[in-house]
């Protein structure tokens, strides 16, 4: 029993350690100069940073203020997060985000290891309750997920309390999939409804992921 015990502890160690120590590095976006942060996640290697790539006007900075894509990356459309990740890299499906998610325990748990702490409000209602803003989180896997807030229609909103980025999964031809960050809860499933002219008229973050060699 207590051989039993001292193998979990163990194992659970080093668990803990190897999730606390995530090979980091850095990609240069050979089209404009950028340099990214990036985090191995289990056998998974993801930029930890959101993309802010601009060529011919794609994308958006939010309030339309280039600090704010500066700190927490652009806001696109989904037409344009399919095709806007730099050559070797790519946006994420669903499968690839829920393999990330469990590697850290589940989307349940996933929000204190991905969050960088202190920046995600406790629901936008909170704003007004300067006692209760911020969530502790970790951030030990080193996803480091930043409240940027999405552009729906011509309308900025939940820059401090949400995080949106797509997936490359599409629902049907007017939804596509999503992953967010809400009151400090992780969801993998969403969809969001684009125009009858086939460009979606709400725009979120995105963070690209590694292609295989």
């Amino acid at each position: 029993m207590k051989s039993n015990l001292l193998f979990m502890l163990i194992v659970l160690t080093v668990f803990t350690l190897k999730l606390q120590s995530q090979p980091t590095g850095t990609f240069t976006d050979s089209r404009d100069g950028k340099t990214y942060k990036t985090v191995a996640i289990g056998d998974q290697i993801w930029m930890a940073e959101n993309l802010d790539y601009c060529l011919d006007n794609v994308g958006y900075c939010y309030n339309n203020d280039t600090l704010n894509c500066r700190n927490y990356g652009r806001l696109y459309s989904w037409e344009e997060a399919k095709v806007v990740c730099p050559e070797t890299w790519h946006l994420p499906d669903t499968t690839e985000w829920n393999i990330m998610f469990a590697f850290l325990g589940g989307s349940k748990v996933s929000f204190d290891k991905i969050a960088v702490d202190n920046v995600f409000i406790k629901g936008m209602a909170s704003r007004e309750n300067p006692n209760d803003i911020y969530q502790k989180s970790s951030n030990s896997s080193g996803f480091s997920a930043l409240p940027s807030g999405v552009k729906i229609n011509n309308s900025y909103q939940g820059m401090g309390g949400l995080a949106v980025w797509w997936t490359s999964s599409e629902a049907s031809s007017n939804y596509a999939f999503y992953t967010y960050i809400e009151n400090n809860k992780v969801r993998i499933i969403g969809t969001s409804k684009n125009s009858s002219s086939n460009k979606l008229n709400e725009y979120y973050s995105i963070r690209c992921m590694k292609t295989d060699d």
